[in-house]
């Protein structure tokens, strides 16, 4: 990497603040339709992974993306009402951070630059997905006070250990996963690319025995 190079990478940093200042205050206005279309796709995939039957009723966002369920227990006892929440900031910090480091980025064309920004924010919005399904059915089995009548995922993973990690997953998927993203599909290529090998020379045939003869002939 040559000197220039080195010196735009160092520009990264000095910008990146400024470029994650402006997403944040970008954030508000593509908050509600980019969480609630998180919750809307967890509602679809709620009532495949239960044990009962299950009707998403509505998902709202305040502060909290919030579910109405009704639950159907496999006993035939009456339905039961419930309307866990999952926090929803962390799917904000999430994007923001790995847009402002794409945007931030140097010596990527822009037409490049878009379309592997939008891989990884569909990339990030699967395991954003993902991640409120956890929460979701996590919480509903880890609260003693709510009949859930079980679930897939909670049947794979331990209840207590989702709530000694729960703040180590959060960080996860809010600040370490967007990073990876980024750096795997935007650095990576662009430093292998920087330190492949050297171009060789073009091959220069050497002359042939005929040749010689005749230049020592008219050297004479």
């Amino acid at each position: 990497m040559c000197a220039r190079q080195k010196q735009r990478w160092r520009w990264l940093w000095i910008r990146l603040p400024a470029v994650a200042v402006g997403c944040a205050l970008l954030w508000p206005l593509v908050r509600a339709p980019y969480v609630l279309h998180v919750g809307r796709t967890c509602g679809v995939v709620i009532p495949i992974l239960s044990h009962a039957e299950v009707r998403v009723n509505d998902v709202t966002l305040s502060d909290r993306l919030q579910f109405d369920l009704t639950v159907r227990p496999p006993d035939n006892s009456p339905p039961l009402r419930l309307k866990p929440a999952i926090r929803s900031a962390l799917y904000g910090l999430g994007l923001i951070t790995f847009i402002a480091l794409v945007l931030a980025l140097p010596d990527v064309p822009w037409r490049r630059r878009v379309t592997r920004a939008l891989l990884g924010i569909v990339v990030l919005h699967v395991i954003q997905i993902l991640t409120g399904l956890f929460d979701v059915f996590m919480g509903l089995a880890g609260d003693s006070k709510v009949p859930w009548p079980g679930d897939t995922i909670s049947d794979l993973f331990p209840v207590e250990r989702y709530f000694e990690t729960r703040d180590y997953l959060s960080l996860l998927v809010a600040q370490v996963m967007p990073v990876l993203l980024w750096l795997v599909i935007f650095v990576y290529p662009i430093r292998r690319k920087g330190t492949g090998a050297a171009p060789r020379r073009p091959h220069q045939s050497r002359p042939s025995e005929r040749s010689r003869r005749r230049s020592q002939r008219m050297t004479r």
